[in-house]
């Protein structure tokens, strides 16, 4: 299990009872999610680097400087990592050595963390647009506007492409050429990452609300009112959902 803190370490705990297998220490906090991929895992902190660790004993395998503080978490497909940062740049790194393959300008700040799909990378950026670049050469397939900011990272599924911004809405697309499918309107921003199962796509929103969605068509299905906002995204496991409130409680609810 490996998560990172704002104490500036990386941690790796032995899943079963918690113990402590390694630590590494960063240059700031870390608030990028780690990824794991073939004995390696990659993580950027608020010192700048984006790092690749030994997954098993911790040590730095290589470390890549950006031009600001990183959020976004790191994205693993096919020998490249895909990662934003505040410099406004999405990157796209050799995964093995750490070697620039090709980087793109965005108009803001990237929080998004990318999805990697069928060729192409999705990623919001405080520019108010969702992009879909071409994940080997990081050129522009297309671009959406939105109403706001859009911290959300994207999920994609069957052809299309869900994800939520600061103006309320939870988007659908269509995944090769950006075209709005349906939106849906809630009470408050989305920061939550949406996740797409069994037909339904779920998120949470700064309304309070768990919601879930037809994935198709974007009618509303049910949704679950919590105490206070909700940024955590939605995790599934044998037929249920778990998700955390900024009321200080984790939920756990059934996905029918």
């Amino acid at each position: 299990m490996y998560f990172g803190s704002d104490d500036f370490y990386l941690y790796c705990l032995d899943a079963d009872d918690g113990s402590l297998v390694w630590k590494y220490q960063a240059g700031d906090m870390i608030s990028s999610k780690p990824a794991v991929s073939d004995g390696k895992v990659y993580f950027g902190s608020w010192d700048n680097f984006l790092y690749c660790l030994d997954a098993d004993d911790g040590s730095l395998v290589w470390k890549y400087e950006a031009g600001n503080l990183i959020m976004s978490s790191p994205a693993v497909s096919d020998g490249k990592v895909y990662f934003g940062s505040w410099d406004n740049f999405l990157y796209c790194l050799d995964a093995d050595d750490g070697s620039l393959v090709w980087r793109y300008q965005t108009g803001d700040n990237i929080d998004s963390s990318p999805a990697v799909s069928d060729g192409k990378v999705y990623f919001g950026s405080d520019d108010y647009y969702l992009y879909c670049l071409d994940a080997d050469d990081g050129s522009l397939v297309w671009r959406y506007l939105t109403g706001h900011r859009v911290y959300s990272s994207p999920a994609v599924a069957n052809g299309s492409v869900y994800f939520g911004s600061s103006d309320f809405y939870l988007y659908c697309l269509d995944a090769d050429d950006g075209s709005l499918v349906w939106r849906y309107v809630t009470g408050g921003r989305i920061y939550s990452s949406p996740a797409v199962a069994d037909g339904s796509v779920y998120f949470g929103s700064w309304d309070y609300n768990m919601y879930r969605l037809d994935a198709d068509d974007g009618s509303l299905e049910s949704s679950y009112g919590t105490g206070d906002m909700i940024i955590s995204s939605p995790a599934f496991s044998d037929g249920k959902v778990y998700f955390g409130s900024n009321d200080s409680h984790l939920y756990c609810l059934g996905t029918t």
